[in-house]
């Protein structure tokens, strides 16, 4: 036999609602609200406050576009006293198009509820992944000459040169690289908190031209006589 009291006395104000169970066979006895649309895949995040003298369960039943019902169990709530808060997010399935939520009791006791909340679980935005770009001018360079190695980064905290240069670099700037023998290649890796991003430049290096050749001819003087 279930008894159910609207309005009593609340968490806040007098819109409480009240279900007292004297005698119990099978079956439960609960609060809800109507049925809203809801999106499929989305989180949501569901509270109420309660008081209870028996365990209760908050339970979901979702319906599909044909009007299908699918229930879950969301969580089984201890007996309390005093005002308790029922505070539990969850995933819409796949296919589901509204629901409702039940906090239930199916046993003899006594249960008053308030305060119920339903709403979309805003996503976090994910960090933004840094990018790099990193030149080198000139791109040729006889051996034992220098190249300027530019760089600017974004969404980036830190920088780390390797290969042809080393250590740690601000997230832009430029750089002489001097006295170069070899072809090189110059590496930058940076890191935000999107993650890491790296960018390769090379220089050729070219050898020197070689010395220009004594084009004029030898003077022979004559002998004096």
């Amino acid at each position: 036999t279930s008894t159910f009291t609207y309005p009593v006395a609340g968490i806040v104000g007098n819109k409480a609602a009240k279900i007292d169970v004297s005698s119990y066979t099978n079956g439960d006895a609960k609060w809800y609200f109507n049925n809203v649309s809801v999106t499929p895949g989305r989180e949501y995040r569901f509270k109420d406050q309660y008081i209870a003298n028996v365990p209760t369960i908050i339970t979901i039943r979702y319906s599909n576009s044909t009007g299908a019902f699918i229930y879950t169990d969301l969580i089984t709530l201890p007996a309390s006293s005093t005002w308790a808060t029922t505070d539990k997010t969850f995933t819409v399935p796949l296919g589901m198009v509204s629901l409702t939520i039940f906090h239930l009791m199916n046993s003899k006791g006594s249960l008053t509820v308030d305060d119920f909340s339903l709403a979309a679980v805003e996503a976090t935005p994910a960090p933004a992944y840094p990018t790099v770009k990193l030149s080198v001018s000139p791109g040729t360079v006889t051996s034992g000459s220098a190249a300027t190695v530019n760089w600017s980064s974004t969404n980036a905290t830190t920088c780390t040169a390797s290969n042809g240069w080393s250590g740690a670099k601000a997230v832009s700037g430029s750089e002489n690289a001097g006295n170069l023998t070899a072809n090189t290649t110059f590496t930058l890796t940076c890191t935000g908190t999107g993650g890491s991003v790296n960018q390769s430049v090379s220089v050729t290096v070219t050898a020197p031209p070689p010395p220009p050749k004594d084009t004029q001819a030898p003077t022979i003087s004559a002998p004096a006589s």
